[in-house]
């Protein structure tokens, strides 16, 4: 996987491709991030040949990351356009707490 940040992927027939977003802004929020980030470092997988994914083909298959980036991008700045803002400490604030122990 993809180390550290937030992640994306996206599979069309047997290659995976995952990619992590850029260093968060301090100016943005966390939507802001979802919606204007660019993704910093890919990591591309053949299923058909490594459905654990451990070896990362990115390095020798960048006509293959070429092709694919440009559609992860599409779809995931498709479902960002409706998708409503997240008040993260409302979630926070509603997540159920660990009983005490008695």
């Amino acid at each position: 996987e993809v180390e550290g940040g937030v992640q994306a992927a996206i599979r069309v027939g047997n290659w995976k491709l995952l990619a992590r977003y850029e260093s968060l802004r301090s100016e943005w929020s966390f939507m802001d991030y979802l919606r204007r980030a660019r993704f910093d470092r890919y990591e591309l997988y053949d299923l058909a040949t490594d459905p654990a994914e451990s070896t990362n083909l990115a390095e020798r298959r960048p006509e293959v990351v070429e092709r694919l980036a440009p559609k992860l991008e599409a779809v995931h700045r498709s479902a960002m356009v409706d998708a409503p803002p997240w008040d993260l400490e409302h979630l926070r604030r509603r997540a159920p707490r660990p009983s005490p122990r008695r």
